[in-house]
C-alpha cells in the first residue's frame, strides 16, 4: 500500500513537471535578509532568555534549473560585547509551485531549503585593570540543516520568507526558524 501510494505520488510530481512549460526559477538572482535565534553555549546559570543571541544572515541565490536555486550565504552573531560568530555555507531550494502553477508573477512560493556550512567564533576578554587582552578564534565547526520555506512577495519583487530547519546548528541545536526580507531580480 504505501509503495502504491509513493508511486502515485512520483507520477503526479512527474506529470505535473511535464506540464510546465516555464518557470519563474530559472535564471532568477534571489537575495534574502535574515534573523534567527541561536543558543550561546554558555551554560553556567544563566536565564534562558540570556542564553539566546540573534544570527543575522545574508543569502544571494541564482535559479539554476526549473525548480532548484543554489547559493551562497554569510552570517553574523554578537554577543555580550565579547563574542562575534561567523556563519557561512552553501544553500538550494527546491521549489514546489513551478509544478503547479505556471506564472512569472506569482506571489506565494512554497520549497525546501538545504544549508551546509560552518560557523567560527572570535572572543575577546579587554581588562582594563590589565596590561594585555586575551583573545580565540575556535576551530571551524559544521552546520547544517533540511526543511520547508515559505515566502510572499508583498510587491513585485520585494517580499518576506520564513524557513524552518531540522539538522546541526550551532551548540547542538536541532531545528532553527529563520525569517526576514527577500528580493528577487
Amino acid at each position: 500500500m504505501k509503495r502504491s501510494i509513493l508511486a502515485l505520488l512520483f507520477s503526479v510530481v512527474f506529470l505535473f513537471s511535464a506540464l510546465c512549460q516555464d518557470s519563474y526559477i530559472k535564471n532568477r538572482l534571489n537575495f534574502k535578509l535574515a534573523y534567527s535565534r541561536y543558543n550561546n553555549g554558555w551554560h553556567s546559570g544563566m536565564s534562558s532568555e540570556s542564553l539566546r543571541m540573534g544570527n543575522y544572515r545574508l543569502e544571494a541565490n541564482y535559479g539554476v534549473a526549473k525548480h532548484i536555486e543554489m547559493g551562497i550565504y554569510t552570517g553574523f552573531s554578537y554577543y555580550q560585547s565579547m563574542t562575534g560568530y561567523w556563519s557561512y555555507g552553501i544553500n538550494a531550494n527546491y521549489h514546489l509551485l513551478p509544478f503547479i502553477i505556471d506564472s512569472d508573477n506569482f506571489r506565494f512560493d512554497l520549497y525546501f531549503a538545504g544549508k551546509f556550512g560552518g560557523w567560527t567564533s572570535y572572543y575577546t576578554l579587554n581588562n582594563t585593570f590589565a596590561s594585555n587582552d586575551y583573545s580565540h578564534r575556535s576551530p571551524h565547526k559544521l552546520e547544517y540543516g533540511f526543511g520547508p520555506g515559505v515566502s510572499f512577495y508583498l510587491w513585485k519583487h520585494l517580499g518576506i520568507f520564513t524557513e524552518y530547519c531540522y539538522g546541526k546548528y550551532y551548540y547542538k541545536e536541532n531545528s532553527n526558524l529563520r525569517y526576514g526580507l527577500t528580493l528577487k531580480f
